[in-house]
């Protein structure tokens, strides 16, 4: 499996987040904006409310809280699934039955008129259909 490693650093990233929404931050760093939110939960790291950034008064931002656990660094490291080089879609399995009905010479042929057609059964005769 291929990664990459992201180095969070916390007055660095508490920066952004306060300057971006978290899901435009999170895209950026190719996170999820719950896993983004994460990392800054574990670097102490204040989060904006909600609907900060539609707000005008992006002004009003508070200071960088202190560190409750003493990290000042954060390593993520992001897997990536590994990719097929070339998708080759299953084959389509042959059955024997099958192919010798769908040859022309094989096909049961069935005129337009029928000469008799089973005019003596009693389930015709009383109006029952058949299962």
């Amino acid at each position: 499996m291929s990664y990459k490693t992201i180095s969070f650093e916390r007055t660095t990233l508490f920066e952004q987040v306060w300057e971006k929404p978290m899901a435009t931050l999170a895209a950026e760093y190719g996170l999820s904006d719950v896993g983004l939110r994460k990392i800054c939960e574990r670097l102490s790291i204040l989060l904006p409310p909600q609907g900060y950034h539609l707000r005008s008064h992006k002004e009003q931002r508070p200071s960088l809280p202190p560190v409750k656990n003493g990290e000042t660094v954060y390593i993520a490291h992001i897997y990536y699934p590994e990719k097929l080089s070339v998708y080759e879609p299953p084959q389509p399995v042959e059955i024997p039955e099958i192919t010798f009905e769908e040859l022309p010479e094989n096909w049961i042929r069935v005129s337009e008129t029928l000469l008799s057609p089973h005019s003596g059964c009693s389930a015709h005769n009383s109006g029952d259909t058949f299962r």
